[in-house]
Protein backbone atom coordinates (compact mmCIF):
# COMPACT_ATOMS: atom_id res chain seq x y z
CA UNK A 1 0.00 0.00 0.00
CA UNK A 2 1.42 3.36 -1.05
CA UNK A 3 -0.16 6.28 0.84
CA UNK A 4 -1.05 9.27 -1.33
CA UNK A 5 -1.33 12.82 -0.11
CA UNK A 6 -4.64 13.85 -1.66
CA UNK A 7 -7.94 15.12 -0.35
CA UNK A 8 -10.75 12.53 -0.28
CA UNK A 9 -12.76 14.92 -2.44
CA UNK A 10 -10.23 14.34 -5.23
CA UNK A 11 -11.49 10.77 -5.61
CA UNK A 12 -9.31 8.38 -7.58
CA UNK A 13 -8.13 10.48 -10.53
CA UNK A 14 -5.72 12.73 -8.61
CA UNK A 15 -4.49 9.70 -6.67
CA UNK A 16 -3.71 7.81 -9.87
CA UNK A 17 -1.66 10.74 -11.17
CA UNK A 18 0.13 11.22 -7.84
CA UNK A 19 1.00 7.54 -7.66
CA UNK A 20 2.54 7.62 -11.15
CA UNK A 21 4.45 10.81 -10.39
CA UNK A 22 5.77 9.71 -7.00
CA UNK A 23 6.84 6.28 -8.27
CA UNK A 24 7.85 7.34 -11.77
CA UNK A 25 11.43 6.00 -11.59
CA UNK A 26 10.57 2.80 -9.75
CA UNK A 27 7.40 1.64 -11.45
CA UNK A 28 6.89 -2.08 -11.92
CA UNK A 29 6.45 -3.37 -15.45
CA UNK A 30 2.69 -3.16 -14.97
CA UNK A 31 0.56 -0.99 -12.71
CA UNK A 32 -3.02 -2.09 -12.10
CA UNK A 33 -5.53 0.52 -10.93
CA UNK A 34 -8.59 -0.93 -9.20
CA UNK A 35 -11.31 0.43 -6.93
CA UNK A 36 -11.98 -1.02 -3.47
CA UNK A 37 -15.29 -2.38 -4.86
CA UNK A 38 -13.40 -3.99 -7.72
CA UNK A 39 -15.82 -6.87 -8.40
CA UNK A 40 -18.71 -4.47 -8.90
CA UNK A 41 -16.94 -3.43 -12.10
CA UNK A 42 -14.51 -6.22 -13.05
CA UNK A 43 -15.29 -9.79 -14.04
CA UNK A 44 -13.43 -11.94 -11.44
CA UNK A 45 -12.43 -14.46 -14.12
CA UNK A 46 -10.94 -11.75 -16.30
CA UNK A 47 -8.88 -10.35 -13.45
CA UNK A 48 -7.79 -13.84 -12.38
CA UNK A 49 -6.69 -14.71 -15.92
CA UNK A 50 -4.78 -11.44 -16.34
CA UNK A 51 -3.00 -11.89 -13.00
CA UNK A 52 -2.17 -15.52 -13.76
CA UNK A 53 -0.79 -14.61 -17.18
CA UNK A 54 1.33 -11.87 -15.61
CA UNK A 55 2.60 -14.25 -12.95
CA UNK A 56 3.77 -16.92 -15.38
CA UNK A 57 5.21 -14.34 -17.78
CA UNK A 58 2.98 -15.00 -20.79
CA UNK A 59 0.86 -11.83 -20.77
CA UNK A 60 2.64 -10.00 -23.59
CA UNK A 61 3.55 -13.09 -25.64
CA UNK A 62 0.22 -13.70 -27.36
CA UNK A 63 -1.97 -11.57 -29.57
CA UNK A 64 -1.25 -10.07 -32.96
CA UNK A 65 -0.28 -6.54 -31.92
CA UNK A 66 2.86 -6.05 -29.84
CA UNK A 67 1.32 -2.95 -28.22
CA UNK A 68 -2.00 -4.37 -27.03
CA UNK A 69 -0.76 -5.47 -23.61
CA UNK A 70 0.59 -2.05 -22.60
CA UNK A 71 -2.87 -0.73 -21.78
CA UNK A 72 -5.96 -2.77 -21.00
CA UNK A 73 -9.30 -1.72 -19.53
CA UNK A 74 -10.48 -4.28 -17.00
CA UNK A 75 -14.10 -3.27 -16.41
CA UNK A 76 -17.00 -5.26 -17.83
CA UNK A 77 -19.28 -2.19 -18.03
CA UNK A 78 -19.14 -0.73 -21.55
CA UNK A 79 -20.79 2.60 -22.33
CA UNK A 80 -21.63 3.65 -25.87
CA UNK A 81 -22.31 7.27 -26.88
CA UNK A 82 -22.07 8.57 -23.30
CA UNK A 83 -24.32 11.55 -22.68
CA UNK A 84 -21.79 13.15 -20.32
CA UNK A 85 -19.58 13.96 -23.34
CA UNK A 86 -22.29 16.35 -24.52
CA UNK A 87 -24.21 17.41 -21.44
CA UNK A 88 -23.25 17.72 -17.79
CA UNK A 89 -24.86 15.27 -15.38
CA UNK A 90 -27.64 16.75 -13.25
CA UNK A 91 -25.31 16.85 -10.23
CA UNK A 92 -22.51 18.45 -12.25
CA UNK A 93 -24.18 21.50 -13.74
CA UNK A 94 -22.36 23.80 -11.29
CA UNK A 95 -18.98 22.07 -11.63
CA UNK A 96 -15.92 24.04 -12.69
CA UNK A 97 -15.09 21.66 -15.55
CA UNK A 98 -17.16 20.00 -18.24
CA UNK A 99 -15.95 17.07 -20.31
CA UNK A 100 -14.85 19.33 -23.17
CA UNK A 101 -12.91 21.57 -20.76
CA UNK A 102 -11.12 18.61 -19.18
CA UNK A 103 -10.32 17.10 -22.59
CA UNK A 104 -8.68 20.37 -23.63
CA UNK A 105 -6.54 20.39 -20.50
CA UNK A 106 -5.12 17.02 -21.48
CA UNK A 107 -5.00 17.55 -25.23
CA UNK A 108 -4.67 21.31 -25.84
CA UNK A 109 -3.37 20.81 -29.37
CA UNK A 110 -6.23 18.56 -30.42
CA UNK A 111 -8.64 19.89 -33.08
CA UNK A 112 -11.43 22.11 -31.81
CA UNK A 113 -14.17 19.52 -32.10
CA UNK A 114 -17.84 20.34 -32.20
CA UNK A 115 -18.63 18.14 -29.21
CA UNK A 116 -22.35 18.56 -29.67
CA UNK A 117 -22.38 16.79 -33.02
CA UNK A 118 -23.34 13.13 -33.22
CA UNK A 119 -20.08 12.37 -35.02
CA UNK A 120 -17.87 13.32 -32.09
CA UNK A 121 -19.95 11.64 -29.38
CA UNK A 122 -20.38 8.34 -31.20
CA UNK A 123 -17.72 6.51 -29.20
CA UNK A 124 -17.56 3.90 -26.49
CA UNK A 125 -15.37 3.09 -23.51
CA UNK A 126 -15.10 0.82 -20.49
CA UNK A 127 -16.21 2.77 -17.47
CA UNK A 128 -15.02 3.20 -13.96
CA UNK A 129 -11.26 3.80 -14.33
CA UNK A 130 -10.15 0.20 -13.76
CA UNK A 131 -7.20 -0.60 -15.97
CA UNK A 132 -3.69 -1.96 -16.41
CA UNK A 133 -0.88 0.13 -17.87
CA UNK A 134 2.71 -0.70 -18.75
CA UNK A 135 5.60 1.39 -17.45
CA UNK A 136 6.66 2.24 -21.02
CA UNK A 137 3.39 4.02 -21.77
CA UNK A 138 3.53 5.94 -18.51
CA UNK A 139 7.09 7.09 -19.17
CA UNK A 140 6.32 8.38 -22.65
CA UNK A 141 5.30 11.50 -20.75
CA UNK A 142 7.65 13.24 -18.29
CA UNK A 143 7.12 12.94 -14.55
CA UNK A 144 6.23 16.64 -14.34
CA UNK A 145 3.24 16.05 -16.60
CA UNK A 146 1.68 13.74 -13.99
CA UNK A 147 2.50 16.15 -11.16
CA UNK A 148 0.83 19.00 -13.04
CA UNK A 149 -2.35 17.03 -13.78
CA UNK A 150 -2.62 15.94 -10.15
CA UNK A 151 -2.16 19.43 -8.74
CA UNK A 152 -3.47 21.90 -11.32
CA UNK A 153 -6.87 20.41 -12.12
CA UNK A 154 -9.81 21.06 -9.80
CA UNK A 155 -10.49 17.44 -8.97
CA UNK A 156 -13.89 16.55 -7.59
CA UNK A 157 -16.56 13.97 -8.32
CA UNK A 158 -17.63 15.41 -11.69
CA UNK A 159 -14.13 15.82 -13.11
CA UNK A 160 -13.29 12.30 -11.96
CA UNK A 161 -16.34 10.91 -13.75
CA UNK A 162 -15.20 12.58 -16.97
CA UNK A 163 -11.78 10.94 -16.56
CA UNK A 164 -13.35 7.56 -17.22
CA UNK A 165 -13.68 8.69 -20.84
CA UNK A 166 -10.13 10.04 -21.03
CA UNK A 167 -7.76 7.39 -19.59
CA UNK A 168 -7.83 5.47 -22.85
CA UNK A 169 -6.96 8.65 -24.73
CA UNK A 170 -4.00 9.38 -22.46
CA UNK A 171 -2.38 5.99 -22.85
CA UNK A 172 -3.62 4.85 -26.27
CA UNK A 173 -4.09 8.16 -28.05
CA UNK A 174 -7.70 7.42 -28.96
CA UNK A 175 -11.08 8.48 -27.63
CA UNK A 176 -12.98 5.40 -28.84
CA UNK A 177 -12.21 2.07 -27.20
CA UNK A 178 -13.38 -1.07 -28.94
CA UNK A 179 -14.97 -3.90 -27.01
CA UNK A 180 -12.46 -6.60 -26.14
CA UNK A 181 -14.34 -9.28 -28.07
CA UNK A 182 -14.07 -7.15 -31.22
CA UNK A 183 -10.31 -6.59 -30.97
CA UNK A 184 -8.59 -9.22 -33.09
CA UNK A 185 -5.18 -8.28 -31.74
CA UNK A 186 -6.06 -9.51 -28.23
CA UNK A 187 -5.34 -13.07 -27.09
CA UNK A 188 -8.33 -15.37 -27.09
CA UNK A 189 -8.73 -15.52 -23.30
CA UNK A 190 -9.45 -11.77 -23.20
CA UNK A 191 -11.86 -11.85 -26.13
CA UNK A 192 -14.14 -14.65 -24.97
CA UNK A 193 -14.30 -14.07 -21.21
CA UNK A 194 -16.96 -11.35 -21.20
CA UNK A 195 -19.91 -13.45 -20.13
CA UNK A 196 -21.17 -10.90 -17.62
CA UNK A 197 -20.40 -7.83 -19.68
CA UNK A 198 -22.98 -5.08 -19.42
CA UNK A 199 -23.47 -2.62 -22.28
CA UNK A 200 -25.44 0.59 -21.95
CA UNK A 201 -26.07 3.36 -24.47
CA UNK A 202 -26.37 7.04 -23.73
CA UNK A 203 -25.97 6.77 -19.97
CA UNK A 204 -24.00 9.25 -17.93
Amino acid sequence: VVPVNASPSAWEAARYFLHLAENYDKLSDFTIFLHPDVFEHVNPRTLRNVLLSLRVGTFGLSGQDQEWFKYLSLSHHYLLRPSRARFASTNCTEADLGFQDLWQQFFPKAPDFDWYSQENTNFGFYCCSQFLVHRELVQRRPRQWYWSKANEISWEHCATSYMELIWHGIFRGKLHEQKRQERRELPLFLRVDNFIEATAEGLV
